[in-house]
């Protein structure tokens, strides 16, 4: 006995369950940024760090506090004022107060009864008068000084810097075996927290270096001139100073580091770091460091790994931001309608 076929009706469109939405998520350099941005944080923390506890020693109790700087003008602090340092550039300066440290470069610095710890003027002159006092040294090569009698140096004065040739030698050395023992420290910093987005700027550099060349044009010749426009306007202007003294410094540092840890890498077989290249790090930034010992040569190729890794940086950050832009748009467009 035959049994009889059952077909079960297939239901209608409407009563069918929605397909299973998909996501299409776009490839970008997006998901570099956190690391990036990490990486950046960390190399401004260390390089600023060092200055905290100065800072912190310094508070209301201290007489002295402040700094003046003028370029191409005059300055004058007055009997009531007190400050710590005063610098003038291609200008005059008069003293009738107080202040730790003046520095006068091509000008006139003239004390009328003030109180000075040090005073330094180099290619201008130094006019003490009223009773002015000088406690510690007067400090003027290719300078004049002049006094009517009535001040007092107590410390003495030097128009000779020939027999501190030695201790700037000395000093020069020690900044420079800080300054090499910071960079490497903060290549394996950058390694450890951004890994990623160093291997990601190499690629780019070595894959669209048409791409890398115009973004170091717009962000090292445009963005600086735009920085000058901003500096003519009063709101403006702090945006304008943290650009050249914030930013592109920062990034052309980690640029730096970007090019000789994209340089380890070419040395150090990669497959043994595929985390984070602390040994490439190591390699590459003792390499640049080597090389910058070499007398123009090593200030054209520091110069170059910063400006071209600084480049890659730069696009990579616009991608990103270009990206994250568009993510929203391209999530909403896929699915059913």
């Amino acid at each position: 006995m035959s049994h009889p076929t059952v077909q079960q009706a297939e239901a209608p469109l409407s009563d069918r369950p929605p397909a299973p939405r998909t996501e299409v998520r776009p490839t970008s350099p997006r998901r570099h940024v956190g690391s990036l941005l990490g990486g950046l944080g960390a190399l401004l923390l260390m390089l600023v760090a060092p200055a905290l506890p100065a800072y912190a020693a310094t508070g209301p109790a201290d007489v002295q506090e402040g700094v003046l700087v003028r370029v191409a003008g005059d300055a004058q602090v007055p009997a009531s004022e007190a400050i710590g340092v005063v610098v003038v550039v291609q200008g005059d300066l008069v003293i009738e107060g107080t202040a730790a440290v003046v520095v006068v470069v091509d000008g006139t610095a003239t004390l009328r009864g003030a109180s000075v710890e040090t005073l330094v003027v180099v290619n201008g002159a130094a006019v003490l008068t009223e009773g002015a006092v000088v406690n510690g040294d007067v400090v003027i090569p290719s300078s004049t000084i002049t006094d009517d009698g009535s001040t007092r140096i107590g410390g003495s004065v030097v128009d000779d810097l020939s027999g501190l040739s030695t201790a700037f030698r000395i000093l020069d050395v020690v900044l420079s075996i800080g300054g090499a023992i910071v960079t490497v420290l903060a290549a394996l910093l950058f390694a450890a927290l951004a890994p990623r987005s160093v291997r990601s700027a190499a690629s780019v550099v070595a894959a669209q270096p048409g791409q890398v060349a115009l973004s170091g044009l717009l962000f090292w010749i445009a963005l600086p001139l735009v920085a000058v426009g901003l500096l003519l306007t009063v709101i403006g202007a702090p945006t304008a100073f943290a650009i050249w003294v914030a930013v592109m410094p920062a990034v052309a540092f980690a640029g730096y580091l970007v090019c000789a840890i994209w340089l380890g890498d070419v040395l150090v077989d990669r497959r043994r770091e595929r985390a984070h290249p602390y040994g490439a790090a190591l390699l590459g930034t003792a390499i640049l460091l080597l090389v910058g010992l070499v007398p123009i040569f090593g200030a054209l190729v520091g110069l170059a790994a910063a400006l071209v890794g600084g480049s890659a940086l730069a696009l990579l950050g616009w991608r990103a931001f270009r990206s994250r832009q568009d993510a929203p748009a391209l999530t909403g467009q896929v699915g059913p309608v």
